[in-house]
């Protein structure tokens, strides 16, 4: 199994509605060209695979090598149009070749296209606007990073389409478990280590999920917190949410929707915080014991699991 995805010269199809029938077209490889080879492709397009060939070695053309790298699975084929960069990677470079491809796609000014996913995921450059935030896609499968694009409305639809579809079942069977919405450092936007740490992150179904905010105090230290409703009194009960082989126990209040989780995460993508009447409760702090009957054979996550792992496994 192979993993597509291709870059495209934005000029040639002005709108996302043009662009699947422009790719059909482009996909007859009716050019009169060599496709193996680079030259005449458009120069961001060659910018942009000059990137890609010091990460995953061409297996044809003009920069294939005559020997087999140490790591086979990182080789790609490459296919050039004059405004098309279609690439095809090993599936088991998948997640890292998506995570590289769109990072330098928006470094060269191109657009990317992921069209091994269900739907086809667009990516257009916003032309000197900077990008102040990543997405994570968390599946039973993989997790597949990608820049949330510089404009706000793409940005915002983007965030309630991948929310809404937690607790689906995507392409290739894969369950969509977690969003994970990261502020990038300024300044750093394509550098490989461009995360400031900092970010809001929701897990669970569309119908019944959880979300989590990561901060930075001004003294460096972190703090995690769920996010709930304000409840008035202190006396409520806990809720076990599963999804795939994860599972959480938090207060009733903390269980959302996604129509709630949109709005958080819209205010936090415009504001860099959680809106005022919402309850934060540090994730240290211990929530009621759910009743026996109430949890599931799944055996519980493990408590005190690290930053990176948590983020990684989703909330």
């Amino acid at each position: 199994m192979s993993y597509y995805i291709f870059a495209f010269d934005p000029a040639a199809v002005p709108t996302d509605g043009e662009l699947m029938p422009w790719f059909e077209e482009q996909a007859k490889w009716a050019e009169p060209r060599d496709y193996n080879d680079p030259a005449g492709s458009a120069p961001a397009l060659q910018a942009l695979y000059r990137d890609l060939i010091r990460v995953f070695p061409a297996m044809n053309g003009p920069d294939s090598s005559a020997g087999e790298p140490e790591d086979v699975d990182s080789l790609a084929d490459y296919s050039h149009g004059s405004s098309i960069l279609y690439v095809s990677f090993f599936w088991s470079k998948a997640e890292e070749a998506r995570e590289v491809f769109v990072r330098l796609g928006a470094k060269h000014g191109v657009g990317v296209c992921e069209i091994s996913e269900t739907p086809v995921v667009i990516h257009r450059p916003t032309p000197g606007a900077p990008h102040t935030h990543t997405l994570d896609a968390i599946t039973s499968m993989r997790s597949m990073a990608s820049w949330l694009s510089p404009d706000p409305e793409r940005a915002k639809r983007r965030l309630d389409e991948e929310l809404e579809r937690l607790g689906s079942t995507g392409a290739f069977g894969e369950l969509r478990l977690a969003v994970v919405l990261s502020t990038i450092a300024a300044g750093h936007e394509y550098d490989e280590d461009h995360y400031t740490g900092e970010y809001i992150q929701a897990g669970g179904t569309a119908e019944r999920l959880t979300v989590e905010v990561r901060m930075l105090e001004s003294d460096g230290t972190s703090r995690q917190c769920t996010v709930g409703r304000a409840v008035s009194g202190t006396h409520e009960g806990s809720e076990t949410l599963v999804f795939g082989n994860n599972q959480i126990v938090v207060r009733a209040s903390e269980v959302l929707t996604a129509a709630e989780a949109i709005g958080l995460f819209r205010h936090y993508y415009e504001h860099h915080g959680i809106p005022e009447e919402w309850h934060l409760r540090e994730v240290e702090t211990d929530v009621p014991a759910a009743h026996d009957e109430d949890l599931p054979d799944a055996a519980p996550a493990e408590a005190g699991a690290g930053e990176e792992q948590r983020k990684a496994d989703g909330p």
